[in-house]
């Protein structure tokens, strides 16, 4: 008689539980960071846009007259930016880790759910801070059309 070959067996699923965990835990630093935060202390909002107000009419002065702009200054890190950046670290290892597990063979559900939750921590971590670029640039702009009726100059046409 012949006996039947041994069948490949699948190996553990350890890259792929791993990642489904890292991939859960990235999203949910998401949905916490976004309902709960900012952590870091802020100003208020009408301090923070009189000030921007405040550096753009110095930084039109000092055109005006010829004068250097000073150089830029990086933005320092605060618990906000250490964890944007760790959620994104956490979901992108999740995602390398998924990819990882796929080439391995090991159980494919669990290693496309990793895989699929890291995305998806990515892009709402990029949507929302997207989101929050495009309202930051509708306030400035309502606030310059304010400041042009004070001041009778028309910064739009």
């Amino acid at each position: 008689m012949t006996t039947m070959p041994d069948a490949p067996v699948a190996p553990r699923p350890v890259l792929s539980g791993f990642a489904f965990a890292l991939a859960a835990i990235a999203l949910v630093m998401v949905l916490v960071n976004y309902v709960a935060g900012p952590f870091a202390p802020q100003q208020q909002v009408a301090i923070s846009l009189g000030e921007l107000a405040a550096e753009i009419g110095k930084s039109a002065v000092r055109d005006v007259f010829g004068v250097r702009q000073p150089a830029p200054e990086a933005p320092p890190w605060d618990l906000d930016r250490i964890l944007r950046v760790a959620i994104m670290g956490i979901a992108g290892l999740a995602v390398v880790l998924g990819a990882g597990a796929l080439i391995r063979h090991e159980n494919r559900r669990l290693a496309v759910a990793a895989t699929a939750l890291g995305s998806t921590a990515i892009l709402l971590q990029v949507l929302a801070t997207t989101l929050a670029m495009i309202l930051g640039a509708l306030i400035i702009c309502a606030l310059l059309a304010a400041l042009s009726e004070v001041f009778s100059f028309d910064f739009f046409g």
